[in-house]
């Protein structure tokens, strides 16, 4: 089996506490755990679905993180996608700096697929910032007391963003395999 790779922001202070706390309350109430058993903290993903050099990956995501200074997102309250199974998920107020920094992943993967450094990366894929909460193990019917259950945490909090990190994931899991700081911490 081939893992893929994925960008990610990692959830970190207040919000990351309230998704931990929310992920504990779905399995709880409503044995709602997919997400929360499938990564190692949760995350805004912003590029996915890659294979390739690990290594000289890493190498792209160290020199790019050196052109890129801490700035701060704000959570915009939880959204729900209407697919086979609903998808709860925090949505992201997209700021300038957090497009920036999207567009210059996706441009350094676009020039490291050319190159054969990255393969099966997708820049035509339409981004959301979001992280997702709970998907795969939900129910349509279940869905009023996921909202119900939620509503009580504060999904509506700044976050600092110092570092992106670089997941590798196959069928289930995912793991952190890399850690990049930006130039200013």
């Amino acid at each position: 089996m081939n893992k893929r790779l994925a960008f990610v922001i990692e959830l970190n202070g207040d919000i990351e506490s309230s998704a931990r706390q929310a992920w504990l309350a779905l399995d709880n109430e409503l044995n709602i755990h997919y997400i929360a058993n499938s990564t190692p903290c949760p995350h805004l993903t912003l590029a996915a679905e890659f294979m390739g050099d690990i290594d000289a990956i890493a190498q792209i995501a160290q020199k790019l993180c050196q052109r890129v200074t801490p700035f701060t997102i704000e959570s915009a309250g939880l959204g729900v996608f209407v697919a086979q199974s609903p998808v709860i998920y925090i949505r992201w107020t997209l700021t300038k700096e957090l497009i920036q920094l999207q567009k210059r992943i996706s441009t350094e993967l676009t020039m490291a697929s050319q190159t054969g450094i990255v393969n099966g990366y997708n820049s035509n894929l339409n981004w959301i910032a979001k992280s997702t909460l709970a998907f795969q193990d939900t129910k349509y019917e279940d869905l009023p007391r996921m909202l119900e259950l939620l509503r009580h945490f504060n999904f509506t909090q700044h976050m600092k963003i110092t570092e992106i990190s670089l997941y590798r994931y196959g069928d289930y899991l995912e793991e952190n395999i890399g850690k990049f700081i930006f130039s200013s911490c």
